[in-house]
Protein backbone atom coordinates (compact mmCIF):
# COMPACT_ATOMS: atom_id res chain seq x y z
CA UNK A 1 0.00 0.00 0.00
CA UNK A 2 1.36 3.24 -1.04
CA UNK A 3 1.58 6.44 1.94
CA UNK A 4 1.81 10.53 1.20
CA UNK A 5 3.88 12.29 3.23
CA UNK A 6 2.12 15.40 4.08
CA UNK A 7 1.71 17.51 7.53
CA UNK A 8 -0.40 16.80 10.20
CA UNK A 9 -2.56 20.10 9.77
CA UNK A 10 -3.35 18.66 6.16
CA UNK A 11 -3.83 14.86 7.48
CA UNK A 12 -6.67 16.40 10.05
CA UNK A 13 -8.44 19.09 7.37
CA UNK A 14 -8.16 15.99 4.55
CA UNK A 15 -10.28 13.57 7.24
CA UNK A 16 -12.03 16.43 8.64
CA UNK A 17 -13.02 16.97 4.99
CA UNK A 18 -13.63 13.41 3.70
CA UNK A 19 -15.82 12.34 6.77
CA UNK A 20 -18.11 15.75 5.98
CA UNK A 21 -18.68 14.40 2.40
CA UNK A 22 -19.35 11.11 3.59
CA UNK A 23 -22.05 12.21 5.70
CA UNK A 24 -23.53 15.51 4.57
CA UNK A 25 -27.41 15.61 3.42
CA UNK A 26 -27.19 14.64 -0.21
CA UNK A 27 -30.46 16.19 -1.04
CA UNK A 28 -31.75 13.36 -3.23
CA UNK A 29 -28.75 13.68 -5.71
CA UNK A 30 -26.64 10.53 -7.18
CA UNK A 31 -22.61 10.72 -6.65
CA UNK A 32 -20.79 12.90 -7.39
CA UNK A 33 -22.84 15.64 -6.02
CA UNK A 34 -22.23 19.23 -5.56
CA UNK A 35 -23.73 22.15 -4.38
CA UNK A 36 -24.40 26.20 -5.63
CA UNK A 37 -26.53 29.01 -4.87
CA UNK A 38 -29.97 29.80 -6.43
CA UNK A 39 -32.05 32.37 -6.60
CA UNK A 40 -35.47 33.62 -7.50
CA UNK A 41 -35.67 36.12 -10.75
CA UNK A 42 -38.27 37.00 -13.33
CA UNK A 43 -38.36 38.02 -16.69
CA UNK A 44 -40.87 38.96 -19.28
CA UNK A 45 -42.94 36.62 -20.84
CA UNK A 46 -46.08 36.24 -23.16
CA UNK A 47 -49.64 35.81 -20.97
CA UNK A 48 -50.70 32.21 -20.80
CA UNK A 49 -47.24 30.41 -21.23
CA UNK A 50 -47.17 28.50 -17.20
CA UNK A 51 -47.68 30.75 -14.45
CA UNK A 52 -47.66 34.74 -15.19
CA UNK A 53 -48.15 37.50 -13.63
CA UNK A 54 -48.25 40.88 -14.49
CA UNK A 55 -45.95 43.56 -12.33
CA UNK A 56 -45.55 47.35 -12.64
CA UNK A 57 -42.60 49.13 -13.28
CA UNK A 58 -41.93 52.34 -11.31
CA UNK A 59 -41.39 56.15 -12.61
CA UNK A 60 -37.83 55.50 -13.08
CA UNK A 61 -38.80 52.05 -14.98
CA UNK A 62 -35.48 51.27 -12.35
CA UNK A 63 -38.08 48.80 -9.53
CA UNK A 64 -40.89 46.40 -10.28
CA UNK A 65 -43.66 44.91 -7.70
CA UNK A 66 -46.28 42.74 -8.55
CA UNK A 67 -49.37 44.12 -9.23
CA UNK A 68 -51.13 41.74 -6.89
CA UNK A 69 -48.71 42.76 -4.11
CA UNK A 70 -49.17 46.87 -4.45
CA UNK A 71 -52.79 46.13 -4.41
CA UNK A 72 -52.60 44.39 -0.97
CA UNK A 73 -50.23 47.30 0.71
CA UNK A 74 -52.48 49.92 -0.87
CA UNK A 75 -55.25 48.00 1.06
CA UNK A 76 -53.58 47.43 4.38
CA UNK A 77 -53.04 50.99 4.37
CA UNK A 78 -55.94 52.70 3.78
CA UNK A 79 -57.75 49.83 6.06
CA UNK A 80 -54.79 51.16 8.77
CA UNK A 81 -55.61 54.81 8.24
CA UNK A 82 -59.00 55.31 6.40
CA UNK A 83 -57.33 57.16 3.05
CA UNK A 84 -54.38 56.77 1.34
CA UNK A 85 -52.65 59.94 2.58
CA UNK A 86 -49.35 60.27 3.74
CA UNK A 87 -48.57 56.94 1.70
CA UNK A 88 -45.39 56.21 1.28
CA UNK A 89 -43.38 57.98 -1.28
CA UNK A 90 -42.12 54.56 -2.24
CA UNK A 91 -46.27 53.91 -3.73
CA UNK A 92 -46.00 57.25 -5.40
CA UNK A 93 -43.47 56.50 -7.83
CA UNK A 94 -45.63 53.27 -8.75
CA UNK A 95 -49.50 54.80 -8.51
CA UNK A 96 -48.28 58.52 -9.62
CA UNK A 97 -50.05 61.17 -7.24
CA UNK A 98 -51.66 59.72 -4.64
CA UNK A 99 -54.69 62.56 -4.31
CA UNK A 100 -55.46 61.65 -8.09
CA UNK A 101 -55.23 57.98 -7.45
CA UNK A 102 -57.67 58.08 -4.30
CA UNK A 103 -59.89 60.78 -6.16
CA UNK A 104 -60.34 58.12 -9.00
CA UNK A 105 -60.99 55.12 -6.89
CA UNK A 106 -63.81 57.50 -4.82
CA UNK A 107 -65.13 58.58 -8.40
CA UNK A 108 -65.76 54.71 -10.23
CA UNK A 109 -64.86 52.95 -7.43
CA UNK A 110 -66.12 53.01 -3.76
CA UNK A 111 -68.85 51.25 -2.44
CA UNK A 112 -71.02 51.66 0.08
CA UNK A 113 -68.65 50.58 2.91
CA UNK A 114 -66.13 53.27 1.39
CA UNK A 115 -63.66 50.09 0.80
CA UNK A 116 -62.75 50.60 -2.51
CA UNK A 117 -63.42 47.40 -4.88
CA UNK A 118 -60.11 48.62 -6.95
CA UNK A 119 -58.24 47.50 -3.62
CA UNK A 120 -60.14 44.74 -2.19
CA UNK A 121 -61.94 42.91 -5.07
CA UNK A 122 -61.06 39.70 -6.05
CA UNK A 123 -58.78 41.09 -9.28
CA UNK A 124 -56.17 43.53 -10.19
CA UNK A 125 -57.89 44.47 -13.31
CA UNK A 126 -59.08 47.15 -12.35
CA UNK A 127 -55.87 48.69 -10.87
CA UNK A 128 -54.20 47.63 -14.06
CA UNK A 129 -56.53 49.37 -16.36
CA UNK A 130 -55.64 52.72 -13.90
CA UNK A 131 -51.96 51.94 -14.09
CA UNK A 132 -52.10 51.76 -17.43
CA UNK A 133 -53.79 54.56 -17.83
CA UNK A 134 -51.17 56.92 -15.81
CA UNK A 135 -49.00 55.56 -18.37
CA UNK A 136 -46.59 52.95 -15.76
CA UNK A 137 -45.24 50.09 -17.91
CA UNK A 138 -47.47 47.31 -16.74
CA UNK A 139 -44.80 44.16 -18.17
CA UNK A 140 -45.95 40.23 -17.83
CA UNK A 141 -43.55 38.22 -16.36
CA UNK A 142 -42.60 34.71 -14.98
CA UNK A 143 -40.19 33.53 -12.23
CA UNK A 144 -37.45 31.29 -13.08
CA UNK A 145 -34.80 29.86 -10.86
CA UNK A 146 -30.95 31.17 -11.70
CA UNK A 147 -27.54 28.90 -10.87
CA UNK A 148 -24.59 30.49 -9.54
CA UNK A 149 -21.47 29.45 -11.39
CA UNK A 150 -19.61 28.98 -8.11
CA UNK A 151 -19.96 24.95 -7.15
CA UNK A 152 -18.77 23.22 -4.10
CA UNK A 153 -18.49 19.25 -2.78
CA UNK A 154 -20.04 20.97 0.36
CA UNK A 155 -23.52 21.99 1.44
CA UNK A 156 -21.99 23.81 4.28
CA UNK A 157 -19.99 25.93 1.65
CA UNK A 158 -23.47 27.14 0.07
CA UNK A 159 -25.29 27.86 2.95
CA UNK A 160 -22.35 29.49 4.73
CA UNK A 161 -22.21 31.79 1.20
CA UNK A 162 -25.59 32.80 1.65
CA UNK A 163 -25.52 34.15 4.90
CA UNK A 164 -22.41 36.17 4.38
CA UNK A 165 -23.40 37.18 1.09
CA UNK A 166 -27.02 37.62 0.95
CA UNK A 167 -27.69 40.79 1.05
CA UNK A 168 -26.20 41.11 -2.11
CA UNK A 169 -27.86 38.29 -3.56
CA UNK A 170 -31.27 38.25 -5.22
CA UNK A 171 -34.55 36.80 -3.90
CA UNK A 172 -34.69 33.66 -2.08
CA UNK A 173 -31.07 32.45 -2.09
CA UNK A 174 -31.25 29.01 -1.01
CA UNK A 175 -28.51 26.01 -1.50
CA UNK A 176 -28.67 23.83 -4.95
CA UNK A 177 -27.76 20.14 -5.42
CA UNK A 178 -27.21 18.61 -8.86
CA UNK A 179 -24.87 15.50 -9.50
CA UNK A 180 -21.67 15.34 -12.23
CA UNK A 181 -24.18 12.96 -14.16
CA UNK A 182 -21.48 10.62 -16.21
CA UNK A 183 -18.35 12.19 -15.38
CA UNK A 184 -15.73 9.30 -14.80
CA UNK A 185 -13.30 11.63 -13.31
CA UNK A 186 -15.23 13.47 -11.13
CA UNK A 187 -16.79 10.27 -9.63
CA UNK A 188 -12.98 8.62 -9.58
CA UNK A 189 -12.13 11.44 -7.53
CA UNK A 190 -15.34 11.58 -5.31
CA UNK A 191 -15.19 7.70 -4.60
CA UNK A 192 -11.25 8.20 -3.23
CA UNK A 193 -12.21 11.58 -1.63
CA UNK A 194 -15.80 9.49 0.59
CA UNK A 195 -13.27 6.11 0.92
CA UNK A 196 -10.40 7.92 3.08
CA UNK A 197 -10.41 7.46 7.25
CA UNK A 198 -13.88 5.38 6.32
CA UNK A 199 -12.08 2.91 9.02
CA UNK A 200 -10.53 5.80 11.32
Amino acid sequence: MKTIKMSDKDYKDLMDLAKELRTQDHDSQASPRMWTVATTHERPTAEGYGYTYDVVLDQDCTESIKIEELRKELLAYYNQNGSLEGLDCIYESYIGSVEEFEEWCKDGWCNESGVYPILNGDSIWDLKYYLETIDRNVVTCEEYEKHELNATFFKSDAKKHIEINGHNLNRNPHTYAFSAYRMPKMERLFGILERLGEDI
